[in-house]
């Protein structure tokens, strides 16, 4: 079915905005519901916030540090259930987390930081954290150069590919009878007298009315935008940031382990992981309002990223010229004017905008992680009163 014909037949009950893996969801969890979903993407699936990222499907040991003990505890979940129902997509990661100058925190916070994140993860098939000696560490990540005085393994997960992950779920939708278009970008959301009548998309130049009275706008960190559409002074609900990653080719076989470590000159958490025969870093987090489709790295991001590896594997010999690519995404977090960046919250939201003056029926959802997005679906689903159990 063309988009013409779709326009002109009955109204959607959903009409989905955003087709990363957050907005995919939504559309196949109701799709599976039995409702009449479509879902429009201005580019293609997963081509925001979710191929951008650092990769990784993990539960978020930094979030026990800031009592985010349900996030951690729904992430794992997650993450196991990824392992088994994506395991072409999802593979288990092994970690190294040397001690020493390479962390902030002592031995004792570290291993009982560990102990709690197995306990969250009770059920789960990854092995629970273990105690490394330091012979063990070097043995595990060779290019530490200086000796970490000890440290621990644990497990999490990482995507092969995030974005195949949102093109699975969006055609798993289509499978249920959803209408899935990608290159369609929703120009209005419109609205009469309160309440939401549907949206106008074009396609390849062409301009198509799309009508229903339930729409969830899942733009990612376009969200404020699009709800710019409906021509209603909403709250904003966004506080993007800013993750840049750098690419790096090694000139000697990759570890299998990846490493969490402290940075030197800032003391934040970052990663070195492998990924496609290179060494993944990252990431930044940099509030950044502009326009997300022109997001990319900062020269100063990828050299402060590059000096942390430098200083991680000394043995390695980095230099600049070993930077195969940097890229860069915003992250879709709830609005937050106090504290680090690194201390906003991951949790999602889902926003019912005729809570605060605007039409019945626009909901946006903000926030997540990638390991998340079933949960976000799910609560979204709720909000247009959908519940499990019920048809």
């Amino acid at each position: 079915m063309n988009l013409q014909e779709a326009a002109a037949r009955a109204p959607f009950d959903l009409l989905v905005i955003g087709g990363g893996i957050n907005g995919a969801a939504v559309a196949r969890e109701a799709a599976i519901r039995g409702l009449r979903v479509a879902l429009f993407e201005q580019d293609d699936f997963g081509f925001g916030t979710t191929w951008r990222s650092t990769r990784l499907i993990h539960g978020g040991l930094r979030y026990l540090e800031h009592g985010e003990v349900g996030l951690v505890f729904e992430s794992l979940r997650e993450r196991g259930r990824l392992l088994r129902e994506r395991p072409h997509l999802v593979k288990p990661q092994p970690f190294v987390l040397p001690g020493g100058r390479f962390s902030r925190r002592p031995s004792w916070q570290m291993r009982i930081g560990l102990a709690a994140y197995d306990l969250l993860a009770t059920g789960g098939s990854l092995p629970r954290h273990q105690s490394l000696t330091s012979a063990e560490v070097q043995h595990a990540v060779p290019g530490l150069g200086q000796k970490a005085p000890g440290g621990f393994s644990f497990y999490d997960a990482r995507a092969v590919a995030p974005e195949r992950i949102a093109l699975e779920l969006a055609l798993e939708a289509r499978n249920h009878g959803a209408l899935i278009a990608n290159h369609a970008s929703v120009t209005t959301i419109g609205h009469t007298d309160g309440l939401v009548t549907g949206v106008t998309v074009v396609h390849r130049g062409e301009e198509f009315e799309f009508r229903g009275d339930h729409v969830i706008n899942a733009a990612g960190p376009w969200v404020d935008a699009v709800n710019n559409t409906t021509g209603a002074r909403l709250p904003r609900i966004l506080g993007t940031t800013r993750g840049t990653h750098i690419a790096i080719e090694l000139p000697a076989p990759l570890p299998d382990a990846a490493v969490l470590a402290t940075a030197r000159s800032d003391g934040r958490v970052f990663f070195a992981l492998p990924h496609s025969g290179l060494l993944l870093v990252g990431t930044t987090d940099v509030r950044d309002e502009g326009d997300p489709g022109f997001v990319s790295p900062t020269r100063r991001e990828a050299e402060y990223l590059l000096g942390e590896a430098q200083s991680l594997l000394p043995d390695y010999g980095i230099t600049a010229d070993m930077v195969r690519y940097a890229y860069a995404g915003l992250r879709p977090l709830l609005a937050s004017s106090r504290g680090p960046e690194s201390a906003i919250t991951r949790k999602h939201a889902v926003v019912d905008h005729s809570l605060a003056g605007g039409p019945a029926g626009l909901y946006s959802v903000a926030g997540g992680k990638l390991s998340t997005y079933q949960p976000l679906a799910r609560e979204a689903l709720r909000a247009i009163g959908i519940h499990w159990g019920s048809n």
